[in-house]
């Protein structure tokens, strides 16, 4: 994702930007994230996992990390939608001293996959 916007994103950012000022759009993935934060809650407190269908944590709570599941990745586009509409581009704690190690983390995300 950090590769597509860093090649050819910046020729979509206008229509990024319009998908980000439509407050419908933004409330759905903002309610597919409380979603996702009520699955993986049911996980942990017993009295949201019998209002939850048993079928619907089993498929959503699988274990394999390594899998490139569809919900895996709406999970990822919807943070980073959110993200970029939410941090100016020019966000001066950007560069604090503090983000430094989870900024690294990112630009060097297949080694940290690989360590695990």
């Amino acid at each position: 994702m950090g590769g597509w916007l860093a090649l050819i994103g910046t020729r979509y950012a206008p229509a990024i930007r319009a998908m980000q000022a439509n407050s419908a759009l933004r409330a759905t993935a903002l309610l597919y994230l409380l979603f996702a934060l009520t699955i993986v809650s049911s996980s942990e407190i017993p009295a949201l996992a019998q209002m939850m269908p048993s079928g619907l944590s089993d498929v959503l709570l699988q274990n394999d990390r390594e899998d490139v599941a569809p919900h895996r990745i709406l999970h990822f586009l919807t943070l980073t939608f959110l993200f970029t509409w939410l941090v100016p581009r020019d966000w001066g704690y950007l560069r604090s001293y503090a983000l430094q190690p989870i900024i690294k983390c990112g630009e060097e995300w297949l080694a940290v996959f690989c360590a695990g």
